[in-house]
């Protein structure tokens, strides 16, 4: 930052002028100077003129004002040695006067008060997006949510998801990993819609009841959201496979554009194969026969995809999905098989 002294003129009563000689590194010239009081103030403060100092005057015909460099260096604070085998003169010094000390306690209290604005922007006052959030992810599948916290800043934001066992132990238990996994995902896909796309999003979720951690979840920017999994004592152990059946039954499902329901569902430990009716929510008999059956069987596989891996996650070997497509009035439209160890569809 550069530093200004501002000079202020008074004129005396009396003008002066005469010859004057001045010196140079090669030679001497006549110049006119103009001698009026002229005074050397710096922030309002009149600087002492000392008498071996000499004084300001105005060179006539330049119309310029020079100023002893003694005088002017020492008001602001630095040191003026004359050199002479260099025929220079040397000025040193930081500047200590009390007019640069105040200009740089007010230089800090300015930087201190813009960092303090600057944090004070990204904090954010996070309570109508928790609102919303609490509004659209009130459930996660068949479990309430008690309560969703945010707390940090907007490209780091910390996030604390309630839920309360006490209340809905059976239904945790009957969850997936998988269930926990695409609600958390969309959950955080909306926090750093509303934030930030790079936001930091990190969390977990806790049973309010036994404070316990049930889930602890990252995503860094825009990398993969991780997830970790404490819950093995409500969900680990003594599943029972009427539990997983139950909470699949009566999902729906989108086979080209055809609203489907799994109406009936079964599990066979023996042959380690499920076996599911998803049957149309209205007539599509006209519509499947003009449907692509590419397009079918890129959603069929989906989906036996997607409960094989709600079986597993709950323990249960899955070697054969066997899926029976029905239309409303029961009639078959198609049935498959799926082969999950070749990822297959026959």
């Amino acid at each position: 930052m550069k530093k200004r002294v501002i000079i202020v003129l008074l004129t005396a009563a009396l003008t002066l002028s005469f010859a004057a000689v001045a010196n140079s590194t090669t030679g001497a010239k006549m110049i006119e100077a103009t001698y009026r009081g002229i005074i050397l103030m710096t922030n309002g403060d009149m600087v002492t003129q000392e008498p071996d100092m000499g004084e300001p005057f105005i060179v006539t015909e330049e119309g310029r004002t020079y100023v002893p460099i003694r005088m002017a260096a020492e008001a602001l604070g630095y040191n003026v040695e004359w050199v002479d085998w260099l025929n220079a003169v040397q000025i040193t010094g930081s500047g200590s006067s009390s007019e640069l000390e105040a200009l740089k306690a007010e230089n800090a209290r300015l930087k201190a008060q813009l960092k303090d604005y600057q944090d004070r922007e990204k904090e954010m006052d996070f309570r109508d997006l928790e609102d919303d959030l609490l509004f659209y992810y009130s459930k996660l599948r068949t479990v309430d949510i008690d309560d969703i916290v945010l707390d940090g800043k907007k490209d780091n934001v910390g996030v604390q998801i309630k839920v309360d066992l006490y209340d809905f132990a059976s239904r945790w238990k009957r969850l997936a990993d998988r269930d926990i996994q695409y609600w958390l995902e969309d959950l955080v896909e909306d926090i750093q819609y509303e934030l930030s796309r790079g936001a930091n999003v990190t969390g977990k979720i806790t049973d309010i009841d036994s404070n316990d951690v049930l889930v602890k979840f990252s995503k860094d920017g825009s990398g993969e959201l991780k997830i970790t999994f404490y819950d093995d004592s409500y969900r680990g152990s003594n599943i029972n496979v009427d539990d997983v059946i139950y909470d699949i039954k009566g999902n729906g499902y989108d086979v080209n554009r055809i609203d489907f329901t799994v109406s009936d569902i079964t599990y066979d430990k023996n042959d380690e194969e499920i076996s599911i009716i998803l049957r149309a929510d209205y007539n599509a008999s006209s519509y499947w026969r003009d449907s692509d059956y590419r397009y079918i069987r890129e959603d069929v596989m989906d989906i036996c995809e997607d409960i094989a891996d709600i079986f597993t996650d709950k323990g249960f070997d899955v070697g054969i999905v066997a899926i029976d497509l029905r239309n409303s009035n029961n009639s078959r439209l198609e049935s498959y098989e799926y082969n999950v160890a070749r990822g297959r569809l026959s």
